[in-house]
This record gives C-alpha cells, structure tokens and sequence, in this order.
C-alpha cells in the first residue's frame, strides 16, 4: 500500500489530478491537445466557425447585379407603357381638336346659305310684294261669293255665307303679319347684308382652316408633356416628354404640321373656292371646285328658304287657304333668292373638301366603295393622304441602374408613336317599340315659341311587329357640310411610317438638342411591322 496520497506533501498532487478528471479540466485539456495537434504537419483543421461569411460575398454580388437587371427591365417596360399612353391620348386630343375644325368649317357652310335664305325672307318682308297681290286674290273670292249662293248643292250653297268673313279674317291676319315681318326686317336685314357684303363667314372659315393646325400641334405637345410630369426627380433628370403631330405624306415636310400655306398639303383637307380667296390660284380643279360650291349653297339656300317659311307661314298652309298667302310668299321669297345669289356669284362661298389626287370628290369615292364600284387600292391612298395623322412622342433616355455594369445598347431617344382616323361615321342601327302617338302639327312661331296644332290620335292598325329597326338620323355624306366629324385611334400601319420616325421633330422646346432619332436602316413598312406590334 502506498501511503504517500495519505501524507501531506501528497496532497496538491492529488487535488491537481482530481481538477484534471473534473469536466472543466477534461475541457482544457482538450484545448491544449487541439493547440497542439494544430500546430503539426499534415493536421486537419476542424473547426468550420466563420465559412459562411466567404460564400455570402459572391452570392450578394450575383443578387446585386439580379436586382439591378428586374430593375432596368422593369424600368424600361413601365417607361414604354407610359410614353405609349402618352402618345394615344396626345394624338388623340390632336384629332379632337381637328375634327372640331372641321365640324365648324361645316357648320359655317350651312351658315353662309342659311344667312342667304334669311335675307332673302327678310327682303321679302321689307318689300312685301306678296301681301300687295293678296288683295286681288280675296277680291276674286268676293265676286265668287253669290255664284256659291245660287249653287243647287248645298255644300256649295252654304259655302256662300262664309267667304265674307273668311277673306276679311285672312286680310286682317296678312296685314298684321306684315307689318310684324318689316319691323323685323328693318331691325335684321342692315345686319345680315353686312354679313355678306364683308364677307365675315367666309373669312373666320379661312381663320379656322389656318389656325386648326396649331392648335391641334398645341394640344398635341400640351398632354404629351403633363404626362410626363411625374414623378418629379425623373422629369428633372430626363426633361419634358415632347410631342409632334404629323400628316401623313412622302416625303414628310420640314415641320411638325404640313405646308399650311399650300392648300395641297395643309393639315385640313378644306378648299376655299372663291376666286377672291387665296386657294384658287394654287389648286388644280378650280373650275369644278367652284362649280360644286355654287350648287351647294343654292340648294342649301332654298331648302332652308323652305324651312323658314314652313315655320313662319304655317298656319296660312293650312288654314289661311284663301289668299293663297303662302304660295305667293314662296314665289316672292324665290325671285328674292335668286337675285341675292346673282349678286354674290364667287363670293360668300361654302369651303369643299378636298379632292384626291385624281380630281374625284371624296363623297363620290366613299359611294363607289360602299357600292363596291372601286377597290380599297383606290380609296385608301386618299384616305391615308389626307385623313390619317401620326403622332410621336419624344424623351431623352433615362439613366440605368448601376450604369458601370449597364448599359443601354439603344443609342436613341425614347420614341412612342400612334395614328388616327379623321371620318364620318355612319348611323347606328337599334330597335324601338311602336306606339301610337297623337298626331300633332307645328303651326310655327318665333325662337323658344311654337304653336301646336292637335289632329287627333293617329290613324291605322299598328303594324304586326310591335319591335322596330331604325337607324340614326345623322347624316352620312363624306363632305364638309357633314357636322359629323369625329376620329379614333387606329393601328399604325402608315406607309411612310419608318420616314416619320427618322425625321427631326420640327419643336421639343429646350430639349431638342438632346434628341437622338433612330436609324432603322431602310427598314420597309411590313418589317416594322412585324417587329413593332402597336
């Protein structure tokens, strides 16, 4: 037995091995063994602690250079999407703003023969020619009065009594209204003679026809730039999106709107005929311009002649029969008509439509196609000349994410184009339910009065089908004394379209120097096409 872990000195020994086999010892231990076995040659290290912060360097990279691609791509699709929108609703306010020229050049047409058969009725009141032949007529019914009298039919024997009353009744009814027609007339005509002898309608026609364009370029570039507005930090950076309103033609012409002092290649497709005006010496065609401008406002002249005297002379149409009032009112205000027109035979005159290239009137070509007389090789180059208008918007390249590691290949200006369609439309066909109204009849009156006349329910079975197709009453003739004009936005398929998105843009404002346009290096209409899909 050894005794020397009893003694003493035996016992730091024994405590040191007991705080070896302890587990904080046993621990140590190991530490000093792995220090040592560390420090050998050919020792596996085992301890993998900090190996993961290695592998995350790279792998942050490649999500960094990801993330800045989604950005980029998504980036470039939200720019296309919006300048596209930009481009649609700029072109189509443009076409808006030009159709409403249109409809107003066609609304003055029917103007200047409307002032021509007001005036001509206003001379008639002021002259009075047929309430002067009045008299003889009622005289003449006077004298017949007892030959009535002495009539075996009684129809025609009670008839006698009647005419006495009837003719004084209608004399008095003519002379009031005469004399309500020359106060009129005296207050009226010194206006409406002054209309046409300054010649004011046709001049505003030529004021809309000059400053149409403009106005349409100025909404064209107004809604190109407050779409591009926001957000702000990418309107400072890139500037304003700018925009260009064209008419389609070979070659395009120097300016964002055509030649508007050449009545061939203006913007609004309205011809002045007159030979005072400052179309004529510049047009092909004059003398069937003007020929077809002095039929329409005669034509126009009379049927509104026509609708002045059935509104205002109605009740001596259906009850006034005697003096035949109405019937020599007609006469009077024709002969009236007539004289008015030959004082004015090459001024005054409604605007036309331009005509093709060919020299046939666009309502005589939409007739032929809806007949199926000609074919749309004929139709569209004139539709596509002078009714078709492109639109372009413009702005400078934004900066990429992270524009050391990208780079846009596209060296040019970001670009969104879009057409419209300047057309009448045609009516709309719907079904209505029949119902059997009263009969009513309009005697006439002044403006904001009218004098109906009841006849009574209306007359007749109603049909079998109580269902009805009808169409709207508008009218359809491809002209300008159609107030229809209205325009749609189209597929861009413009033959001359790759020429438009190469030419300069004629006004970006401060950002013109910056715009860098594409070259698509003789690409045809059909491959543009197919690669751009708008």
């Amino acid at each position: 037995m050894n005794f020397e872990y009893g003694t003493t000195a035996a016992m730091p020994r024994y405590t040191a091995q007991l705080e070896w086999l302890s587990p904080g010892g046993l621990g140590r231990a190991a530490g000093r063994r792995a220090a040592f076995l560390a420090g050998l040659p050919g020792v596996v290290h085992r301890d993998q602690r900090g190996t993961i912060s290695i592998l995350a360097v790279p792998t942050l990279l490649m999500f960094t250079i990801l993330l800045g691609m989604v950005l980029n791509v998504g980036r470039h699709v939200d720019d296309k999407v919006k300048m596209q929108n930009a481009s649609d609703a700029a072109t189509y306010s443009a076409g808006v703003v030009l159709a409403r020229g249109m409809n107003t050049i066609a609304f003055c047409n029917h103007l200047i023969s409307d002032v021509f058969a007001l005036t001509a009725t206003m001379r008639e009141a002021r002259d009075r020619n047929a309430e002067s032949q009045v008299p003889a007529v009622l005289q003449a019914w006077t004298v017949a009065a007892p030959i009535f009298g002495n009539a075996q039919l009684p129809q025609l024997k009670g008839l006698s009594p009647a005419i006495g009353p009837q003719t004084a009744l209608e004399q008095k009814t003519i002379t009031a209204f005469g004399n309500m027609s020359a106060g009129i007339s005296k207050l009226v005509l010194p206006i409406l003679e002054y209309v046409l002898q300054a010649e004011l309608i046709p001049n505003f026609q030529r004021a809309v026809v000059r400053m149409t364009p403009g106005q349409s370029f100025q909404a064209m570039t107004e809604v190109a730039r407050r779409h591009g507005l926001n957000p702000p930090q990418e309107q400072q950076q890139r500037g304003n999106m700018a925009g260009v309103f064209w008419r389609i033609m070979i070659p395009p012409p120097d300016s964002g709107m055509a030649n508007e002092s050449n009545p061939q290649q203006r913007m609004v497709p309205a011809i002045d005929p007159s030979p005072q005006g400052p179309d004529y010496g510049l047009i092909a065609y004059q003398d069937r311009y003007l020929e077809m401008a002095i039929d329409r406002r005669a034509s126009l002249a009379r049927n509104y002649l026509q609708q002045w005297t059935d509104d205002r002379l109605q009740v001596f149409k259906l009850e006034g029969k005697f003096s035949q009032f109405y019937r020599l009112w007609m006469i009077f205000t024709c002969g009236q008509l007539q004289k008015l027109l030959a004082e004015y035979p090459q001024t005054n005159l409604p605007h036309i439509l331009r005509f093709s290239l060919s020299g046939v009137p666009g309502e005589t070509l939409r007739k032929k196609q809806q007949q199926q007389m000609v074919s749309s090789s004929v139709t569209n180059p004139y539709l596509e000349a002078d009714f078709m208008f492109i639109g372009t918007v413009y702005r400078p390249q934004f900066k990429e994410f992270f524009p050391g590691l990208f780079k846009n290949a596209l060296a040019s200006t970001s670009m969104a184009f879009s057409q419209v369609f300047l057309f009448t439309p045609e009516p709309r066909l719907w079904q209505r339910q029949w119902k059997q109204h009263d009969q009513e009849l309009n005697l006439g009156g002044t403006f904001g009065v009218q004098v109906m006349l009841d006849l009574g329910p209306a007359k007749g079975p109603p049909p079998q089908n109580q269902m009805q197709w009808t169409s709207d009453g508008w009218p359809r003739e491809w002209d300008l004394f159609n107030q229809n004009w209205t325009v749609q936005l189209v597929p861009a398929t413009a033959s001359a379209l790759e020429t438009f998105l190469q030419h300069p843009p004629p006004a970006a404002g401060r950002q013109a120097a910056m715009l860098k346009l594409p070259n698509l290096g003789g690409l045809t209409p059909s491959q543009l096409r197919q690669v751009n899909t708008h």
